[in-house]
């Protein structure tokens, strides 16, 4: 039967950092690769792990079709370190920096009373009742022997508490009870203190946000990110996302541009952004009413008489253009001479020449025939 001892090494990995790999969701791949990096680092009593190939990764589970994209991406999310002329691997110890998001399933108050329930002076009874039966029973099988029986109380916190009882003696009910809030004290100050990381949580929303809507964050944008972050608040963020993804523009390049935007124009809040798009609604309305009331035909009185001097004024020219095509005929110029100045732009031909000579047609009615036939056409 196997039989693990710490004298023969451990892995020394705080509560909290437990708690996080816990809390966030990692994949079955990305938790065997932290495993490992842990083994061959603190394992080792050192801070970084050496694993000269990456096919080496498959002692893990992780296969080397798999290991780089798995690798790659817990570096984005500065979870580890890679120093790749060496393969070094650094596992990063402030998970608040860590760009994973936390699991569906987490409840961060169930995860409290669960600690409490392991560390509470429901729990202590329970340990102490059982102490009591396991005394009470090697009494009865050793009453010819006489030998001085050690009980060691452990608790778990930080670490052991130790404490060596004569023999039949049980701690006091005051003891356990000044124990239990001690724990709960503890737990209260750091481990659930600690885990409750506002600020790394709002980050995460951001980040999450954007892979879900926009795609892959690289590390140029993570940084652009945390410092919007810092600047307007994660809400802010994950707005201008949203409406980069209404606008169909899933790019950052927008998205930055309306945080800029919104930065200038010293707008900090959802509420902000809400009564800036209704500025801007109403502005636009606004513009839309005054263009469609600039469209509307109003014909002023001056245009009907306008009109009525112009048409006099073209059938003034087409007389004239008559007696200019008659006097060209009566002087025998050829269709290219009668059809220079004023004329050319009737198309006259040598059939309508011909039946004003033969007083088939005047030359007043060829004209005007042919000005109907060129509005027409036009």
């Amino acid at each position: 039967m196997a039989n693990p001892q710490t004298e023969n090494g451990y892995i020394k990995i705080a509560n909290e950092i437990i708690d996080e790999v816990i809390r966030r969701d990692f994949s079955k791949r990305q938790t065997a690769i932290l495993h490992m990096i842990w083994r061959l680092s603190y394992g080792c009593n050192k801070k970084s792990a050496v694993i000269p190939k990456l096919k080496d990764f498959a002692l893990c589970g992780v296969s080397k079709q798999n290991v780089t994209s798995e690798l790659e991406h817990l570096e984005t999310c500065r979870v580890i370190y890679w120093d790749r002329s060496t393969n070094e691997f650094t596992f990063n110890k402030d998970y608040e920096k860590w760009i994973i998001t936390p699991r569906k399933g987490w409840k961060m108050e169930q995860f409290k009373e669960i600690l409490r329930l392991n560390l509470s002076e429901k729990f202590l009874k329970q340990e102490q009742k059982s102490s009591q039966n396991k005394n009470s029973e090697d009494a009865k099988s050793s009453q010819n022997k006489n030998f001085e029986t050690k009980k060691v109380l452990k608790i778990r916190t930080s670490e052991f508490l130790k404490q060596e009882l004569p023999h039949g003696q049980i701690p006091s009910l005051s003891k356990v009870q000044r124990l239990s809030k001690d724990i709960i004290k503890d737990i209260k100050d750091k481990d659930i203190k600690r885990i409750n990381n506002n600020k790394e949580s709002q980050k995460v929303k951001a980040f999450d946000h954007y892979q879900k809507n926009i795609g892959p964050l690289p590390p140029a944008v993570i940084e652009k990110i945390n410092s919007f972050i810092d600047d307007l608040g994660d809400d802010l963020v994950v707005e201008a996302i949203t409406k980069s993804c209404e606008q169909n523009q899933r790019r950052w390049a927008y998205i930055e541009k309306i945080l800029n935007n919104w930065y200038n124009q010293g707008i900090r809040t959802l509420d902000d952004v809400a009564a800036n798009d209704a500025e801007f609604q109403r502005k636009m309305d606004q513009k839309h009413s005054s263009s469609s009331n600039n469209s509307k035909d109003i014909i002023p009185d001056w245009f009907d008489k306008q009109d009525q001097n112009n048409s006099s004024q073209t059938q003034s020219s087409l007389d004239d253009d008559a007696r200019i095509l008659n006097l060209g005929i009566r002087l025998n110029r050829s269709l290219q001479q009668i059809s220079e100045g004023s004329l050319s732009r009737y198309g006259l031909t040598e059939l309508d020449l011909q039946n004003i000579k033969n007083g088939e047609c005047t030359a007043q009615e060829v004209l005007q025939s042919k000005s109907k036939l060129r509005v027409v056409g036009s």
